[in-house]
C-alpha cells in the first residue's frame, strides 16, 4: 500500500471515529422551500438545512482558533455588488483566464480534504467532474480521499 493510500486510509478511519455514521444524510431531501439564495450566508444557511449536525458543523468550522475564517469572513464584507440598471447585457460575459486557462467564470474551488464526507462514492472526483462541466477551476488538497490520477 502507498504511503497516500494509507495517509488516506488513516484520516477516513480518523473522521470516521470522530462522527461516526450521523454524518449520512437523505441526498434526495431538499432544502426547506422558503430558503432563498441573495448572498453568501444564504448558501450556509440552505447547507444546515440539508445536512447531519456533525456533518454541517464539521464543514463550516475552521482549524484550531479559526481565525482565517474569522478574517475571511471580515474581508468578504469590504466587498460590495453593486446592481446596475437600464445597461445594455447582450454581450456580458464572465469568461476569464487564469493560469492560461481560460475559464466560464471567475470561479476556483479552493483545495479543501476529505469530499468523500459529502459524496462518499465519489469524492473529489465528483467536485473535478462538477467544475469541468462548468468551465471553473478545481484544486485538489493533498488530504482528498481519491488521488489526483
Amino acid at each position: 500500500m502507498s504511503g497516500k493510500a494509507a495517509s488516506n486510509r488513516m484520516l477516513a478511519a480518523m473522521v470516521a471515529t470522530a462522527c461516526p455514521v450521523e454524518m449520512e444524510r437523505n441526498w434526495n431531501q431538499k432544502p426547506k422551500s422558503n430558503i432563498k439564495i441573495c448572498n453568501a450566508n444564504d448558501y450556509q444557511l440552505a447547507a444546515r438545512s440539508m445536512l447531519s449536525k456533525p456533518l454541517y458543523e464539521y464543514l463550516a468550522s475552521g482549524t484550531d482558533d479559526e481565525q482565517t475564517l474569522s478574517e475571511n469572513e471580515s474581508a468578504f464584507k469590504d466587498w460590495y455588488l453593486r446592481p446596475r440598471v437600464m445597461r445594455p447585457v447582450g454581450n456580458v460575459t464572465t469568461d476569464t483566464y487564469l493560469f492560461g486557462q481560460k475559464l466560464s467564470m471567475p470561479v476556483f474551488i479552493s483545495p479543501a480534504g476529505v469530499h468523500a464526507l459529502c459524496d462518499e462514492q465519489n469524492g473529489e472526483c465528483a467536485s473535478a467532474r462538477a467544475c469541468g462541466r462548468v468551465g471553473a477551476m478545481f484544486g485538489l488538497s493533498q488530504h482528498a480521499t481519491r488521488s489526483i490520477e
